[in-house]
């Protein structure tokens, strides 16, 4: 997932790259949120504030 995060600007993401990224998202957020008794919804947000924060880090 973390490999197939592109910010929104100058994302240079490919559709299927997108729907790769989606995916992985998705599976990763039910994983998370059965271990950690959430919902999909919050681990998708923590998911992706975790990974929008690294990117800037990196940057």
């Amino acid at each position: 997932m973390r490999d197939l995060y592109r910010p929104a600007l100058n994302s240079g993401q490919s559709y299927s790259e997108r729907q790769l990224y989606m995916l992985a998202l998705e599976r990763l957020s039910g994983e998370v949120a059965l271990v950690s008794g959430i919902t999909e919804e919050e681990s998708t947000r923590e998911l992706e504030s975790l990974v929008t924060t690294r990117a800037g880090r990196s940057a």
